[in-house]
Order: C-alpha cells, then sequence, then structure tokens
C-alpha cells in the first residue's frame, strides 16, 4: 500500500497540473540547454580535429614567385622537411546562376585531385563518375580549414595545371606548403624551417614574400573561436538552469504558504519535521524527475 504522505505528496503535485508544468518545462529548458551545449562542445571538437587531421594540413605556407618543381623536390629532400607541394592561385570572377551576378573566386591549381598529400580537399556535392573532375566545374567540394561562401569575399575553386594553362597561367608555382618531420605542433620549430627555406629562395635570387604559420599548428584554425561561443552558450543554459532553481524556490514557498494549516494539523498529530521535510522535499524530487524525462532525451 502506498503511504499518506506519498499519496499526499502525489496529490499536491497532481492537483495544480498548471503550476506543475511551469516548474517542470522552467527545469526542463535549463537542464536542456546545459545538456545542448555540453553534447555541441564534445561532438564539434571531435569531429572538426578529426575533418582537420584527415585533410594533412600544412605546417607553413611560404610565398614566392616564378618557381617549379625542381624546386619542390629540392625542399621535400631537406631532413626538416615531410612533404612540400607547389600551389598556385589567382583572382576570378565567375557568373552565378546564368545571372549578371558576379561572385569572387579564387582559383587555386593543383597537380592531381586524387593526389594530394597537403591540405586535402573532400567531395561534396559531385555527381557519380566524374572524380577526378574532367574539364569542366563538377560540383562543390569541402575544404576544412574555410568558411563557408557566403561568409567569404571569395568562394575557392580548385583546378588542374592543365586548366591552369589553358587560363594562360603556365605551371610556375606561388606558393610552397610544407609539413615539417617533427614538432608539427611547435611554432618556433617551424619557423625555424621556414626560415632555412628562406636562405635557399634568397640563394637562388627568388623574392621571399613572406610566410603563413598556423597560430595554433595542429589545431583547426576555427578551434578557439568555436571554443568561444560554446562556453558563451554553456554559460547562458547554466545561468537558465539557476533561474529555474528560483523557480522551484517560490513555487514550494507557496505551496508551503497555503499549506500552513495542514502542516499545523500534521504536527498537532506527531509529525516530525524530518517526515514534513522528505514529504516536500520529494515534491521537489518529483518535479526535477519530471524534467529530466523531457529535457535528458531531447539534450
Amino acid at each position: 500500500m502506498i503511504s499518506p504522505r506519498i499519496t499526499k505528496v502525489l496529490r499536491d503535485v497532481g492537483s495544480n497540473k498548471s503550476r506543475t508544468m511551469l516548474v517542470v518545462m522552467s527545469i526542463a529548458i535549463g537542464v536542456f540547454a546545459v545538456g545542448t551545449t555540453l553534447t555541441i562542445r564534445d561532438v564539434m571538437a571531435r569531429e572538426m580535429q578529426r575533418n582537420w587531421d584527415i585533410s594533412s594540413p600544412r605546417s607553413a605556407r611560404i610565398n614566392l614567385q616564378g618557381f617549379g618543381q625542381d624546386f619542390v623536390n629540392s625542399i621535400r629532400q631537406m631532413p626538416e622537411i615531410a612533404e612540400a607541394k607547389g600551389r598556385s592561385n589567382a583572382f576570378a570572377r565567375a557568373q552565378v546562376n546564368g545571372s549578371d551576378e558576379l561572385k569572387y573566386i579564387i582559383v587555386n591549381a593543383i597537380d592531381k585531385f586524387d593526389d594530394m598529400r597537403l591540405d586535402k580537399i573532400e567531395k561534396e556535392d559531385v555527381p557519380p563518375g566524374v572524380w577526378p573532375p574532367a574539364k569542366r566545374v563538377a560540383g562543390t567540394i569541402h575544404t576544412p580549414d574555410e568558411g563557408g561562401g557566403s561568409f567569404l569575399f571569395a568562394v575557392n575553386g580548385f583546378v588542374t595545371y592543365d586548366t591552369w594553362e589553358w587560363m594562360d597561367q603556365g605551371r610556375q608555382f606561388g606558393s610552397l606548403l610544407i609539413e615539417v618531420s617533427e614538432r608539427v605542433t611547435n611554432s618556433a620549430h617551424i619557423q625555424e624551417v621556414v626560415d632555412l627555406i628562406k636562405k635557399r629562395i634568397e640563394n637562388n635570387g627568388w623574392v621571399y614574400s613572406g610566410a603563413e604559420i598556423p597560430f595554433q599548428p595542429g589545431q583547426h584554425p576555427f578551434a578557439s573561436t568555436i571554443n568561444g561561443i560554446v562556453l558563451l552558450m554553456t554559460a547562458l543554459g547554466i545561468a537558465s538552469l539557476v533561474l529555474s532553481g528560483f523557480l522551484v524556490i517560490n513555487t514550494v514557498s507557496a505551496v508551503l504558504a497555503q499549506h500552513m494549516r495542514q502542516i499545523g494539523m500534521m504536527k498537532a498529530v506527531g509529525a516530525r519535521t524530518d517526515q514534513l521535510f522528505r514529504m516536500y522535499g520529494g515534491m521537489v524530487l518529483i518535479f526535477g524527475v519530471l524534467s529530466l524525462f523531457v529535457a535528458l532525451p531531447s539534450g
């Protein structure tokens, strides 16, 4: 048999359904917010880094003009270098959807789509049977270190050097991508290797135009930005959960004010303070359990 105290708690919870629903939904929203942001942080951090690692990201990009594959091969033979590739790019404008609108595009030239060793790209919306793409627009691709095209001044496009020559650009490289062979997450070491390559460039009589070294080598370039956004969302979720706690306090206080006579009668017939505390604490526990049933699966 159900004890009278439990029967009273269940009756108090069910007697005012609107009040119970308000408290339950308030707690559930807070739990949902915290659970969702923690899940987002876990999934995004894991998947962003996995996506970044799969792309074989460069350790640095060195900018210079007018060098060929022979120089790339000589850099690749350095003991400090694990991989080196030459790249070229140029600005162009593309017509969008047959309209008069023109979109700036950075055309990047690579050797082979199916043999990319650094800064790999992934096909995203490419019809079956056209990869590697032929001499036409084949579809869209995904680059893990770039934002969406709608957020950028210019989107990125990729062509082979056959198309690059057709565009009257020749076969000279404009930048050198390198991957260091050790201490890949050490910015100072990467800078030392870049300085060695700079000396080679200047010894060949070429103009060294600078180098781009990631702020946090080995990590996705947007990791700190995403972590900051998720941290803010988590703080807002915790604030929502704390505010829902104040609503529970106000609700229980209102219930106690309404039940003053009932509490007095229970005390008169021998109810102890700890029994009353467990009874009204059980009401709060029911609110919490109902909220978790709503919030945990969705969060």
